[in-house]
């Protein structure tokens, strides 16, 4: 368990570094797992809880009816293009509403765990 949470946060560290592109991603050296999965569970959930998104998108009334408080919600405008268009591309109107947009780190992990099938 402690060898994969190391695993886990040295490949978040690469990831990070540099820039993602689902065509070429970085050449594995021998200390980092190149299995590494980017879940909801493990990264999106608490994107979404420290990136001021549940301001608007949760409770009984959610910003366009899109609640994020739940893996349903989200993974509804990943599959969607919401998320990329609006979070990672930064179409209009930009996410998160009246907030600087997400640090290029925080983008690419997203792509990546849309690219990797929203997983939970």
């Amino acid at each position: 368990m402690k060898n994969s949470f190391l695993l886990f946060v040295l490949g978040f560290c690469i990831i990070s570094s540099c820039s993602y592109n689902k065509y070429e991603l970085p050449i594995p050296t021998e200390t980092i797992d190149p299995t590494i999965v980017v879940s909801y569970t493990d990264f999106t959930k608490r994107m979404i809880d420290n990136n001021h998104c549940l301001e608007c998108h949760s409770g009984p009334s959610p910003a366009a009816g899109r609640d994020y408080s739940t893996y349903n919600g989200i993974k509804s405008v990943a599959d969607n293009g919401l998320l990329k268009l609006r979070a990672i591309d930064g179409g209009a109107p930009t996410m998160p509403l009246g907030y600087p947009e997400l640090s290029q780190p925080i983008k690419d992990t997203l792509q990546m765990w849309i690219d990797q099938g929203a997983i939970e």
